[in-house]
């Protein structure tokens, strides 16, 4: 793994912790010769968003959502 980005450095080490689990890839090849090659991989992690409402009286209520992308 050369390059993350992510928006927050937990994010990072969620994606380095997954990589770390992943099986070993062997390298590209055409006709048997060892080719170059660039592979990206997207990762969506859903995250957990509150959300605040507050009601006819004024009381503040607050609900946990997953974000829907």
């Amino acid at each position: 793994m050369i390059y993350i980005n992510a928006a927050y450095k937990e994010l990072k080490k969620e994606v380095e912790r997954l990589f770390k689990n992943l099986p070993t890839v062997k390298s590209a090849t055409y006709n048997a010769r060892p080719v170059k090659m660039r592979f990206k991989l997207n990762i969506d992690i859903p995250l957990n968003v509150v959300v605040h409402e507050v009601n006819s009286e004024g009381d503040i209520a607050q609900k946990s959502m997953l974000e829907n992308r």
